[in-house]
């Protein structure tokens, strides 16, 4: 993935940028290969209120094959794994509820930020995506990144 000093890339996305609002679940890179995870709340603006999001404390290194889990649980709680192992996160945004209302097609791959901008993309392969409606245990994890293909 290229590497811009700001830019939120992100991989896994089900918001509404046509009606300029933090909805569903993202996931994705800030600043550089810092994970980050995100939820909104549909409200009609796109500012912190309007989100809760984690962000792991350490970068990843480039050109690596990484496996990530994410779980959402509440506002308060949100893990993200890598490589079988729960990051240290940060918090930042204030919304509590998750509103999936007007979120269109999920995007993967691509990060889309207005209705202006033109789309960047994931440089990589997502290999296998699962979305889940209930928290994964750490055995259930660890199982998932030992899985043979």
């Amino acid at each position: 993935m290229d590497k811009k000093e700001g830019w939120d890339r992100g991989w896994i996305f089900a918001n509404n940028f046509n009606m300029n609002s933090y909805s569903g679940v993202w996931m994705g890179f800030v600043y550089g290969y810092i994970i980050s995870m995100h939820f909104g709340n549909d409200r009609p603006t796109a500012i912190p209120s309007s989100r809760r999001s984690v962000y792991t404390k350490q970068p990843l290194p480039e050109n690596n094959w990484f496996h990530f889990v994410g779980i959402i649980i509440s506002d308060k709680i949100m893990y993200i794994y890598i490589n079988n192992k729960r990051a240290e996160v940060v918090y930042d945004g204030s919304a509590t509820e998750v509103l999936y209302q007007n979120v269109g097609v999920p995007a993967f791959g691509e990060y889309k930020t207005s209705t202006v901008l033109p789309l960047t993309y994931f440089k990589g392969a997502i290999d296998d995506f699962r979305f889940y409606n209930r928290e994964l245990s750490e055995r259930e994890i660890s199982k998932l990144f030992h899985e043979k293909y």
